[in-house]
């Protein structure tokens, strides 16, 4: 069960097309920056996509990706929420995705996205 500082959401995907999973990353006060975004899925422990703002700001931060999607994912932080893309889908990219996003001020928030195949491009 989530708690109160999490987000649930479900997107649909079709195998071999390109899916947007959304992450709210907009501080909380005015006067707050993201420090930190890091993505996950499923129970792996190690990020599959991260960007790291803890010295700078999070327009010349650093973004790492995981070793199994590094080819085919993308972080935008122009869109409103801030949308993790992932192409060219296969069977095994269905599954949870968890978004954590840390504040320099401001508590962590967290995000669960839940994507689903639904067949073939």
């Amino acid at each position: 069960m989530p708690s109160f500082s999490e987000t649930v959401t479900s997107v649909l995907g079709i195998t071999g097309s390109k899916v947007a999973l959304p992450c709210n990353i907009t501080p909380p006060m005015q006067d707050d920056a993201v420090a930190l975004i890091l993505w996950y899925k499923d129970d792996i422990t190690k990020p599959i996509y991260s960007v790291d703002a803890r010295k700078t700001s999070v327009d010349q931060a650093r973004h790492v990706t995981g070793q199994a999607v590094s080819s085919r994912v993308s972080l935008s932080l122009e869109d409103t929420p801030s949308m993790l893309y992932l192409e060219y889908l296969t069977e095994e990219d269905e599954g949870e995705y968890r978004c954590r996003v840390d504040f320099r001020r401001a508590r962590s928030r967290n995000g669960i996205v839940f994507l689903q195949l639904v067949g073939k491009y």
